[in-house]
């Protein structure tokens, strides 16, 4: 087949997250099992297209504004596909940067990934804690009314959407509307995104993220003794940053020789004249050298982070199917993750790493404590998360859904003819 992948995200000038990372492995997998494979992504300065090393042909487009990437890229992808045509094409959910190119190809078959979409950040974001510092007294009564009304209102699972969002002007609905195959990475998005979309549970079909571990992450021995604990990942709200500031002196009172590290790009803050790293910083000031703060850092430069790391941390308080998760359990690390979305099934087991509940600093601190305090436990937990991930994220077990999903779109998109 012949193969189209569209994503903003894509390394190295937009790698801002775990959808980078899937796209950037995904078009090497299919290359790998021989398929013609072209991705349609964005360039901070340079626009044109070049064949990178292993065969993967790259398109990009210079764009100010994240939401004027669809029409660009669409431009760039019609004179692309007028002279060699695609099979199916493959595109994110945020932001519908495929509709576009649906609108000017309507008989293109699609795929949709379901990673984060707009209204499930809006979910996430009614969680918000009211006792986050630097809030105001304004800012806290409006939390605390959104949280009691979600407790009492006995329709809370669909009236707030409806309350916040209409559906059915969404963009990013009507996207998913459009695609031959709608494709969860984990069980609780497929459920989510039926409720807050009102679509048919049956039509979302669940295929994780495939993984391949690199050779630095696997070179990588399971027995450290660095007493770091490593965050890596943006740094804002729904990634659980506050809830790990506060677990951060629960972790140091009992273990006063941990150190802290937080690797990631520093997004807004409670407090609207300081972006998340120096609002953090100042939250935390207390704790001086215990506390490091890396930035964003490449791709490349992962595993020696997480080499130097005794344990890493997911403290998210909703999380699709980070690949992070994935990486740090390749690297043989024993993660402590929130047992929401895909993270529940990743880590199935406490044989291979420690699930705590979203939202809980103390709970997170305590499994922290428990496997700085026990090396041994930590080498062998973290040995059975490398095990596992390769056994069960690997290509080879997760590829054959992924190509099964594209030649379903194909056939759909045969019978039903143009949008």
């Amino acid at each position: 087949m012949r193969i189209a992948l569209v994503s903003y995200e894509y390394p190295p000038d937009t790698a801002d997250g775990g959808v980078a990372t899937y796209i950037y492995q995904l078009a090497r997998l299919l290359l790998g099992r021989g398929h013609g494979v072209e991705v349609f992504t964005a360039g901070s300065e340079n626009a044109g297209t070049e064949i990178e090393p292993g065969g993967v042909q790259v398109h990009r487009v210079v764009v100010e504004k994240r939401g004027d990437f669809g029409p660009l890229i669409a431009e760039v992808f019609l004179k692309r596909h007028q002279i060699q045509p695609f099979d199916v094409m493959e595109g994110v959910d945020r932001f519908a940067h495929c509709r576009q190119i649906l609108q000017l190809i309507p008989t293109l078959p699609f795929v949709l990934k379901l990673h984060t979409p707009g209204i499930v950040l809006k979910e996430i974001n009614t969680m918000c804690d009211y006792r986050v510092p630097g809030l105001s007294l304004s800012e806290r009564l409006a939390i605390m009314l959104k949280k009691a009304r979600r407790k009492w209102n006995p329709y809370w699972r669909w009236m707030p959407t409806f309350i916040r969002m209409n559906i059915l002007t969404d963009s990013e609905r009507l996207h998913a509307l459009e695609a031959d195959e709608i494709i969860a990475l984990c069980g609780d998005m497929a459920d989510l995104i039926a409720r807050l979309w009102l679509i048919d549970r049956s039509k979302i079909q669940v295929i994780p993220l495939p993984f391949s571990a690199s050779p630095d992450l696997l070179a990588i021995q399971p027995n450290s003794e660095s007493q770091t604990i490593t965050y890596i990942g943006r740094l804002e709200y729904r990634k659980g940053v506050l809830d790990l500031a506060r677990a951060i002196p629960l972790v140091l009172k009992q273990i006063p020789s941990a150190r802290f590290r937080l690797v990631g790009r520093a997004m807004k803050s409670p407090d609207q004249e300081k972006d998340m790293q120096q609002y953090l910083k100042d939250w935390l000031e207390p704790y001086g050298d215990a506390v490091e703060f890396a930035g964003a850092v490449p791709p490349s430069k992962v595993p020696e982070l997480l080499k130097q790391a005794d344990v890493c941390v997911v403290p998210s308080i909703w999380e699709n199917f980070p690949y992070v998760v994935l990486e740090s359990m390749a690297a043989a690390r024993a993660v402590v993750a929130t047992n929401t979305g895909g993270m529940k099934d990743i880590i199935n087991s406490p044989e291979v790493g420690s699930l705590v509940p979203p939202q809980s600093p103390e709970d997170l601190a305590q499994a922290v404590v428990a496997l700085l305090e026990h090396p041994a436990e930590r080498a062998r937990i973290g040995a059975a998360a490398r095990a596992r991930i390769l056994a069960t994220y690997d290509g080879t077990k997760i590829m054959p859904a992924i190509e099964l999903s594209y030649q379903k779109a194909i056939e759909r998109r045969r019978q039903l003819g143009p949008r």
